[in-house]
């Protein structure tokens, strides 16, 4: 097989993640058969072209933007191309121009050939471009959005429809030259003409899959064998105002225990009962029928194959939950409240909630269990602000008094790095099985307890008669106390945890020779808990107000790692040293989920941290009229009001400026004093934030039962030669007190008599 393959192969991977990325491929057989021969792209055995945009340049006949590859002894060169020496269409050739202007510095070629180095990728990794793409590609196919000219743009359709053609030829070449090799398929589960009725129901009462989508995808269903793996899928996305996320959706998995060779019928032993589950910027699997080549994408559809049963994948608490994801929305809509319920559902989603319960109840309920999981550990929260940095969310060096009163700077843990090590131990003591034993942190509690009660503990060295103790411990070492006296080294927690769960061998030699014994006193104490499962929790930090500090800053190098398939047991995990612990590696557990918040009146989703966005699922939380009903007064109720609120709002600013329906929530009907302090405590000062005390504008929102004509009050200028005096214009003020509140907001609904 060509190079192409490997170029295909990993655009395809960057695709899972990225779903609106497009990009053309060959469709059918060229000069010297090179289709059929693993020539996916423009190209030959010295070349690759992949084209970003469906027009060509010129009589080069390449298309006029893309990315060429060049194979090295290392794996290959990336420049960025810009070709349309023919091109006649003036929008076009703005957008071309656009484009150089924007990304560059291009090298000029021609007058209308412009190239641009984007770096050199291995076969293995291709991290730099895919950088290159993070930052560029949206900017590429804008320049032709907003020319007009969106029809160049790669449409899902195409690419489907190019990568279908590919992959028929594919199963077409398998079919001659492999033996029986297991494969991972994802398959459909509708047919398309007229009929998008889900046909799993059929499959699985007659044992097949069918390729319901007429003369399409015939070669590659042909190239299935059997022994191979199918999941039953369905893929759509999800997100808002930018940032889109892509789903995968498993329904069934099955064997394949038949081919007929027809090209629609596959023989299929479907598994039972299986509990439908999603995976988050996996639904790049769109095709009727896709092989599946990457290994975390086919580990985490087909766990069951890695030795683990059904039921045990249930200890996991598999959820449809994002990792990493961001309530946003303008102030009042609730989004505190929200991150808190869904906090619950995710740390324990086995809280039973009775149907008959009323909002109240239900509230109190999630509140009361949100603030056990606080207290045991589950769930963490935390507010960002301008002050708050690196050092408080990850680690910094702090002062700290020693057991024998001297004053060290030792590195303290943020709120971020102890959360993550909670949920490591959580995760490597599941991980580790065996019922009897502590984790990490039960064991070491417990430790720390047995030495408060007795100071003189010893512990053993080898050599009979060098017992040391320890005389105290920081967040990050045990400070220890040699049997010749000496107290000026310390044993580092972190090193302790990873030999516990034999993630680490410590040599024993220096200042490692202390570490076998306590060790040892950790391995000995029984867990209290007498179930034979491990139990596998979810850990929940919130991040509230996370738009008001600085995200690059706070999170530095480790941004990266927030993403699924770079966390701990993922194939790509990444370790890292971090600047301050150099003498350990860090990396963030799969069982520690993000729940941000975002007031959109503060600052807007769009001008967010962009890196931050890409690893974010956004979901709008915005008010809710109608939970307010209910709520009357004398000829209106507070449903109506808010929505006349927001309406006129939205007409002067935007809906990110629109007022939450929980500032009246809480208010009875017939409640006049309540909803006096709602209008002065909370929605005139916000008018009054969002106009800049422009309180014509206020008017038009609050209408004269709250807004008053000041008058024009005219002033004597003095005269000065060849200076017009200004005309007066009425100004406005906030009545200093609503005598009938009723009244007042009847004006504001125009409908009051007066």
């Amino acid at each position: 097989m060509t190079f192409h393959e490997t170029i295909l192969s990993k655009l395809l991977e960057y695709r899972e993640n990225h779903p609106h990325f497009n990009f053309l491929m060959r469709q059918r057989a060229g000069a010297g058969q090179r289709f059929e021969s693993g020539h996916w792209f423009q190209g030959n055995d010295d070349y690759a072209f992949v084209g970003l945009i469906n027009a060509s340049g010129g009589s080069n006949r390449t298309r006029s933007v893309g990315i060429l590859f060049y194979p090295t002894d290392n794996g290959y060169t990336c420049n960025l191309e810009v070709v349309y020496n023919e091109e006649k269409d003036e929008n076009l050739i703005a957008a071309y121009q656009a484009l150089i202007h924007r990304i560059g510095p291009f090298k000029k070629i021609t007058e209308t050939k412009y190239s641009l180095h984007i770096g050199e990728v291995s076969k293995d990794n291709f991290s730099t471009l895919f950088t290159f793409l993070d930052r560029n590609y949206q900017s590429i196919t804008q320049e032709f959005r907003n020319q007009g000219k969106e029809n160049v743009l790669v449409s899902n359709k195409k690419f489907d429809s190019m990568l279908s053609r590919i992959n028929e030829v594919k199963a077409s070449i398998s079919s001659k030259t492999q033996t029986n090799i297991l494969a991972y398929y994802c398959v459909g589960i509708t047919f398309k003409d007229g009929d998008n009725e889900n046909q799993l129901s059929r499959f699985k009462k007659e044992n097949i899959w069918e390729n319901g989508y007429g003369d399409k995808n015939i070669q590659i269903v042909k190239g299935v064998k059997p022994g191979s793996m199918i999941a039953a899928k369905t893929t759509y996305t999800e997100g808002k105002n930018g940032s889109t996320v892509s789903v995968l959706k498993i329904h069934a998995i099955g064997k394949v225990i038949a081919n007929p060779g027809d090209g629609h019928i596959l023989k299929v032993k479907w598994e039972d009962n299986l509990n439908p589950f999603v995976l988050y910027g996996k639904g790049g699997y769109r095709s009727t029928i896709s092989q599946i080549r990457n290994q975390e994408t086919i580990d985490l559809i087909f766990k069951v194959r890695k030795g683990n049963s059904p039921d045990e994948l249930d200890k996991l608490n598999i959820n449809e939950m994002a990792l990493n994801q961001i309530l946003y929305g303008p102030p009042g809509t609730g989004k505190t409240y929200s991150t808190k319920e869904l906090a619950v559902q995710i740390a324990n989603p086995a809280l039973s909630i009775k149907k008959d319960l009323d909002s109240v109840q239900k509230r109190e309920l999630i509140l009361s269990e949100y603030d056990r999981l606080c207290e045991a550990g589950q769930i963490v929260f935390t507010t960002f602000h301008q002050s708050f940095g690196y050092e408080d969310f990850v680690e910094g060096i702090k002062p700290v008094t020693t057991a024998d009163q001297k004053l060290i700077y030792d590195i303290k843990p943020g709120v971020f790095k102890k959360v993550c090590k909670k949920a490591e131990d959580n995760y490597l003591d599941f991980k580790k099985g065996g019922a009897n034993e502590m984790a990490f942190d039960d064991a070491f509690e417990k430790l720390k307890e047995e030495w408060e009660e007795n100071e003189e503990i010893k512990f053993p060295l080898k050599r009979e008669g060098y017992d040391f103790t320890i005389i105290g411990f920081t967040e990050k070492s045990i400070q220890f106390k040699k049997s010749s006296g000496g107290t000026d080294h310390t044993l580092s927690i972190s090193t302790l945890r990873d030999a516990y769960y034999g993630t680490r061998e410590i040599n024993e030699t220096g200042v490692g020779i202390y570490y076998p014994s306590i060790l040892k006193r950790l391995k000995s104490y029984e867990s209290e808990n007498d179930s034979s499962i491990k139990s596998f929790k979810n850990y929940v930090l919130i991040i509230d107000e996370i738009n008001r500090g600085n995200v690059s800053s706070i999170f530095g190098e480790l941004i990266t790692l927030l993403e699924p398939d770079k966390r701990l047991g993922a194939d790509e995990e990444i370790l890292l040293k971090l600047p301050y612990s150099k003498d350990e590696t860090f990396g963030v557990p799969p069982n520690l989920y993000i729940v941000g918040t975002m007031n959109t009146a503060d600052r807007s989703v769009e001008a967010l941290d962009t890196a931050l966005r890409r690893r974010f699922i956004f979901e709008e939380v915005m008010p809710k009229p109608q939970l307010l009903e209910k709520i009357t007064y004398d000829g209106f109720n507070l449903k109506e009001v808010l929505e006349t609120i927001n309406e006129r709002i939205e007409a002067l600013l935007d809906r990110d400026h629109t007022i939450g329906h929980s500032y009246f929530i809480k208010l009875k009907s017939g409640d006049v004093d309540g909803l006096s302090r709602v209008f002065k405590n909370n929605i005139i000062p916000l008018l009054q934030e969002y106009f800049y005390n422009d309180y014509e504008k206020i008017a038009l929102v609050l209408g004269e039962g709250f807004v008053k004509e000041k008058g024009t009050g005219k002033v004597n200028f003095a005269q000065v030669k060849n200076i017009d005096v200004p005309e007066s214009e009425a100004t406005y003020i906030l009545l200093p007190q609503i005598d009938d509140i009723e009244a007042a907001v009847g004006r504001l609904l125009n409908t009051s008599n007066e």
